[in-house]
């Protein structure tokens, strides 16, 4: 019942600010007004799955990360890392995107956490090839690659495959892109 309740809360305050037009005090002031306890972390998820890709979102993200970690909720916290690296990647921002994904890497190489750490691998790959720098990116595939062979992760492999494959179609190397896509 006590969900029930606090669902209901949210979706009316979600009409209710979606009617405001969000900014960053009301989203603060919500912050603070939710409980503190367990059901804080998933009306924080809930609030980023609602301001997907708007500076809110990143505000929603950064309470969310903080609350994880006091209440040591891994789940929560490889979420909220890992949406906050997907933020600045869907806006092709590369200096950002890679400074939050370097402790979010080490994050999930510490709990072998394989397929948000080849993900976020392969954001920053794909940024690097956006950006033009080839031979960073396909470097950093490579590497990828040998780690995710080195763990046996085949899911890391394929996807450093086509990080590879597409850094080297765009940058003109189309011999090596459809070996990569082949492997």
């Amino acid at each position: 019942l006590k969900f029930i309740l606090l669902y209901g809360i949210l979706i009316i305050l979600s009409d209710n600010l979606n009617a405001l037009n969000i900014n960053t005090d009301s989203v603060l002031c919500l912050i603070h007004s939710m409980p503190q306890d367990s059901t804080r972390l998933y009306m924080l998820k809930e609030w980023t799955i609602r301001t997907a890709d708007t500076p809110e979102e990143v505000i929603f993200l950064d309470a969310m990360q903080k609350e994880a970690e006091f209440q040591k909720n891994l789940k929560y916290l490889f979420y909220a890392h890992r949406n906050k690296v997907r933020y600045y990647y869907n806006k092709i921002d590369i200096d950002n995107a890679i400074a939050i994904a370097e402790p979010a890497i080490a994050l999930f190489q510490k709990h072998k956490q394989l397929q948000y750490l080849f993900e976020l691998k392969s954001m920053i790959i794909n940024l690097h090839t956006w950006n033009e720098e080839y031979e960073t990116a396909l470097f950093k595939g490579k590497t990828m690659y040998k780690e995710a062979k080195s763990l046996k992760c085949k899911e890391g492999m394929y996807s450093a495959c086509f990080v590879l494959g597409y850094a080297n179609y765009v940058s003109g190397r189309y011999q090596d892109a459809i070996s990569w896509y082949k492997q």
